[in-house]
């Protein structure tokens, strides 16, 4: 009696076994046409079985909704010679689902001109999880268009793979350019530029996905958000980085249609970034606008190189709550930023400056900074050239070279208050200040103490007074005739004479510097 082969496709509501339309899984025997025919077959479910290597020479192309492959324990892998593969699995269809499959490039560096795994051109809702891919040294490991969107990419791990695009621009090992796509659990490894790159995609969530670089190449990065983009949310992500940023939001140009805005950067981890940990950076003044960056942690080995958070041509940024090692300088704003709120954060061992704000409508307050006592500056501030209302309030500043180094706009309002300093080799260098610009701040030195007229005099010595400080008075106890206190003469690095302009005052009052 004959027998008949049995094929999964023979089985009601089976998935179709790529082996069953001519696949050999030997990793020599070219099966692109077997793996399109059980695409093509109208069966919805693709099943790649395990522990077989399926070689693909041309593009395996998804141009039907609903298509899923499942393939956990198998590899589909490419020859290093094929130049002309623009990418292995090509998605132009809705609800695209891949589990499992490794994808291995074998790409030695420099072979190919793009060739990327999976490309989704268009279509929504696809998701991508649990996949190994691998070796695209010139392309993406997941490439998303922006003409698609909500798509899930999940708990994937993707090693060497770095598409180079024209001009110099760095795209990502996934590529996520498709608006309302989340991309979670991904460990990214050994890529040789961004880890994870959007241009032009609103309201993309990033969490919880580990990145480190290929080791000794400089121009390892995280994530980079490039154009108008709206929304994006970068959460709990591990992000090891080489001389570029860990995180940038560039804006591009207002000009051309609005600003990049409304994102969150927070609670993620970022280890050994030699340039700049976290960028917002727009081409037009505002173009990056509404941004908060949050609970952060930060650290940098080599303290000398490098910003934790760079902002620049940017408006309405929060920066509150974050854990700040090294770097260079904590904090740069320069002069094109405005509205922008450094609250609450921990500043430690800055090698040149932990807060520095040249912009407009500035508050810092609540921070705790401990330097470096050989040479860090813990806020230096300049409000000669801006507009608006500056303020400096309640941080705590210790063990710098200088607390505080600024220079105040007589005719603007920049307050300086309720600040402690506290074991700083020098407190404060201001200039310009005026009359109420800073007040109530708390310094080591004691900085109060009383005296008595005798005959509406009294001297006080007070060596550690600078020409800068104002001297306030307040009642003890009446004596005499009371008459109105004035300073007859203050001798910086000396003392004050005070005098009465009643001769027969012998009131006791209390003094106290305000700096």
């Amino acid at each position: 009696m004959a027998l008949t082969k049995v094929h999964n496709r023979m089985i009601d509501g089976a998935a179709a076994n790529v082996m069953d339309y001519g696949a050999v899984g030997n990793g020599t025997t070219d099966d692109t046409a077997a793996i399109q025919a059980a695409i093509n077959s109208g069966n919805k479910n693709i099943y790649f079985p395990p522990d077989y290597d399926f070689l693909v020479k041309t593009k395996v192309s998804i141009l039907t909704d609903d298509i899923t492959l499942s393939g956990y324990g198998s590899t589909v892998i490419t020859e290093d010679d094929i130049a002309a593969l623009s990418s292995i699995f090509f998605v132009d269809a809705n609800r695209f689902s891949m589990f499992g499959l490794t994808i291995d490039g074998q790409a030695v560096a420099g072979q190919f001109a793009v060739c990327d795994a999976i490309f989704i051109n268009s279509g929504v809702s696809s998701t991508i999880q649990d996949c190994r891919i691998q070796n695209f040294d010139n392309g993406a490991g997941i490439a998303l268009r922006s003409i698609g969107s909500n798509h899930v990419i999940k708990d994937n791990f993707i090693k060497n793979c770095t598409p180079v695009a024209a001009g110099g621009a760095q795209y990502g090992s996934i590529m996520c350019n498709a608006s309302g796509t989340l991309v979670t659990g991904n460990r990214i490894t050994e890529h040789k530029q961004t880890a994870i790159s959007n241009a032009g995609g609103d309201y993309i969530t990033i969490t919880d996905n580990y990145m480190a670089g290929a080791a000794g190449v400089s121009d390892v990065g995280g994530i980079i958000f490039d154009g108008l983009t709206i929304g994006g949310v970068m959460d709990g992500n591990t992000i090891y980085t080489g001389d570029v940023e860990a995180i940038q939001i560039a804006g591009g140009i207002a000009l051309y249609g609005g600003a990049s805005k409304d994102h969150v950067i927070s609670n993620n981890v970022i280890i050994n970034s030699n340039y700049s940990a976290i960028t917002l950076f727009a081409v037009d003044t505002g173009a990056v606008t509404q941004v908060t960056i949050n609970g952060n942690h930060i650290s940098n080995s080599d303290s000398t190189a490098g910003r934790a958070f760079e902002i620049n041509r940017a408006s309405k940024i929060l920066i509150n709550g974050n854990y700040v090692i090294g770097h260079n300088r904590g904090v740069e704003i320069p002069n094109a930023v405005t509205d922008v709120n450094i609250t609450g954060n921990f500043f430690y061992n800055q090698d040149n400056i932990a807060i520095m704000v040249y912009g407009n409508k500035w508050l810092v307050s609540g921070n705790k900074i401990i330097g470096d006592s050989n040479s860090t500056v813990g806020i230096q501030f300049n409000a000669v050239t801006i507009a608006g209302e500056q303020l400096i309030h309640g941080n705590q500043i210790s063990e710098c070279a200088t607390g505080m180094v600024g220079t105040f706009n007589a005719s603007l309002p920049t307050f300086v208050y309720n600040n402690h300093f506290l074991d700083n080799t020098t407190d404060y260098s201001w200039t310009n200040r005026g009359a109420n610009s800073a007040q109530d701040n708390v310094f080591d030195t004691t900085l109060s103490g009383e005296f008595t007229l005798t005959s509406g005099t009294a001297s006080v010595v007070f060596s550690s007074l600078t020409a800068d400080d104002l001297i306030e008075f307040y009642l003890k106890t009446n004596g005499g005739t009371e008459g109105a206190l004035y300073i007859s003469n203050k001798n910086a690095g000396v003392g004050f004479d005070v005098a009465s302009t009643s001769a027969t005052d012998t009131s006791t009052y209390y003094w106290r510097v305000n700096r």
